[in-house]
């Protein structure tokens, strides 16, 4: 059964080193404008360092003042180097 388990495997077009996931998980670390933050990116580079194949990246959430919730997103006119530094 685990003979498979650190074998490559293709998803589509996109080949995945092993058939280690990471599934999608709320992880409350955004900023309160909704970027993310050092912590969710430095989260998800040390997945990727311990040897996962696939990381699929869920939701986050920053608090505003009495618990009000605002969620990650994604900002159109984003520099390239914001986009790259979430992306390593």
């Amino acid at each position: 059964m685990l003979k498979n388990l650190f074998s490559p495997m293709r998803i589509g077009k996109m080949e995945v080193s092993n058939r280690l996931v990471v599934p999608a998980m709320v992880m409350n670390f955004c900023n309160n404008d909704g970027t993310a933050t050092e912590k969710y990116i430095a989260y998800h580079e040390a997945k990727a360092k311990g040897g996962w194949g696939l990381i699929i990246t869920g939701d986050s959430r920053g608090f505003l003042g009495c618990g009000m919730m605002i969620k990650l997103r994604v900002i159109p006119n984003c520099p390239s180097e914001c986009i790259n530094m979430a992306a390593r």
